[in-house]
């Protein structure tokens, strides 16, 4: 078993991280983004609620 062939949990934490605190998208008017993160947050929090 080839330990090197998959990316370890913690590479896979990063990357993520490094999406996340990207530059945001020009794109993406403030009022728009803003209710993105919040329906994140809620459905985050009902995950957690459903699982731990």
């Amino acid at each position: 078993m080839d330990v090197d062939s998959q990316p370890s949990m913690e590479e896979t934490i990063l990357v993520g991280d490094d999406l996340m605190m990207g530059p945001p998208s020009p794109i993406i008017p403030p009022e728009i983004a803003s209710h993105v993160l919040e329906n994140v947050e809620l459905c985050d929090g009902i995950l957690r609620n459903l699982f731990l």
